[in-house]
């Protein structure tokens, strides 16, 4: 099938949704583009305050939320509220904030202890004095020694790493396994010939889905908590070459999942082929994740334990 008739497929299906599916997906549409604003806004925001003056603020206070979600089933986070008092001359004392977003419970709860009762660099915008940004400048004041770990402790972190590391080793090898099995899959489905289905594969098809969130379990309980919290594996999404490539494999598992899922809406849930191509492309996230988080995992342990 060649691309236009493709598309031209696709958009007469997307036509052919009940009503209520059509305002499920305009929603869904004008979220992500509203967040694609805010987003574009506030990077615009910290570009042009490259060229604010800057000036000395006093942190009021710094603290971090519980543990909250993205929508109903997004990744968890906990969010660091910065609050400061500056002053302009000419103008009344300003207050400003910066949130960031935390996935470690550890690097979030030692961000705010060492931003308490400090000093730091924000940028005020001249033209509207009550706007301000801080870009996480070097804080003014001396931090405070870090307190060297006690030798028995660091030996028993040693000891518990020792199992840790069979069983990330264990994760790594059956996370890899399975996303070479779903990417076959997947490549079967895209070329019309599905390796397996829910019908005819069953056990197959029910294996795949124990083993993506055993492994995605797993690689969370490799990790301790600190440094290496709950939300290890989630990192592998968002940093360096193996995040870009996650996120580049997310793109793809959402495209392929909102492909599949008007398809059957419109044929009143004939998948055919397309349920194995949905659920193959969750597959291959889960396991590249698990795989990549617990690589990760033995990568950082080693270098601490050594």
């Amino acid at each position: 099938m060649n691309p236009t008739e493709f598309g031209r497929q696709f958009l007469a299906d997307l036509m052919r949704l009940p009503l209520i599916f059509k305002l499920f997906v305009l929603y869904g549409v004008g979220a992500a583009g509203w967040n694609s604003w805010k987003a574009r806004r506030q990077a615009a925001v910290i570009v042009a305050s490259a060229e604010w003056p800057v000036y000395k603020a006093r942190v009021v206070w710094a603290q971090v939320s519980d543990w909250r979600h993205e929508g109903e089933d997004g990744p968890s986070y906990l969010e660091g509220l910065l609050t400061y008092s500056y002053t302009v001359p000419g103008h009344d004392l300003e207050v400003g904030e910066y949130r960031k977003r935390f996935e470690d419970e550890g690097e979030a709860d030692a961000w705010a202890r060492a931003l308490r009762d400090t000093f730091v660099d924000v940028r005020v915008d001249p033209a509207d004095v009550t706007r301000s940004v801080w870009q996480e400048t070097p804080i003014l004041t001396t931090p405070s020694p870090r307190v060297p770990e006690l030798d028995g402790s660091r030996l028993h972190e040693i000891e518990a790493w020792g199992a840790r590391e069979v069983l990330a080793t264990a994760v790594f090898c059956v996370a890899a396994v399975g996303a070479f099995l779903a990417a076959w899959i997947q490549l079967s489905c895209l070329t019309g010939k599905p390796l397996i289905t829910a019908e005819t594969n069953g056990a197959a098809f029910f294996g795949m889905h124990i083993g993506a969130i055993v492994c995605g379990i797993t690689v969370a309980l490799v990790a301790e908590r600190g440094k290496w919290s709950r939300s290890t594996w989630q990192k592998s999404f968002r940093t360096g070459t193996r995040g870009i490539a996650m996120k580049i494999l997310g793109f793809y598992t959402t495209v392929v999942f909102f492909y599949g899922w008007v398809r059957m809406a419109a044929h009143d849930g004939d998948s055919r082929y397309l349920g194995i191509l949905m659920f193959s492309a969750i597959w291959l996230i889960f396991y590249v994740g698990a795989a990549a988080s617990a690589l990760q995992a033995m990568q950082h342990r080693g270098s601490d334990a050594s």
